[in-house]
């Protein structure tokens, strides 16, 4: 058997691996298996400011995250009106693929300056689910605030 592993085909956050394996009559078979090499994650901002156009990471609430296999995202008004949903997921890097642009899905227009609240419901590809993040007070929570600037 033969291992072999083509930098070509890996990304920034895995590698594919293939075995390649020849029979004494010269039959031959192989098999291709992507590796993580980073552990996942998932990080979740606490502001935006979706007119600073100078600031393309500032423009939206999208967590960053790898390995991701199943997530939730809403985003709620002061008066628990959700505001923002979103199960999208990015193929490449298995990463939160839609952020909040700022604007009320329900109606289309901007939402006003303020504080909003958020929850995340996350399982990653290896089974595990997101615990949450690290707050102020070394909890972890799946839920959290942030801050809308205009």
């Amino acid at each position: 058997p033969t291992m072999i592993f083509d930098p070509s085909v890996s990304a920034l956050d895995s590698m594919e691996i293939c075995l390649l394996v020849t029979s004494p009559d010269n039959c031959i078979d192989s098999i291709c298996k992507r590796i993580w090499v980073w552990q996942s994650s998932l990080f979740v901002p606490n502001a935006m400011a979706p007119e600073q156009v100078f600031s393309n990471d500032d423009q939206y609430f999208l967590p960053k995250g790898f390995g991701l296999a199943a997530y939730e995202l809403r985003i709620y008004d002061k008066w628990g009106n959700e505001v923002f949903f979103s199960d999208s997921i990015s193929s490449t890097y298995y990463s939160p693929a839609v952020g909040w642009d700022g604007n009320d899905q329900r109606t289309g227009k901007p939402a006003p300056m303020g504080v909003y609240a958020w929850n995340i419901r996350a399982t990653f590809r290896d089974g595990t689910r997101w615990t949450g993040h690290l707050n102020t007070n070394g909890r972890r929570l799946t839920y959290g605030t942030l801050t809308l600037l205009r």
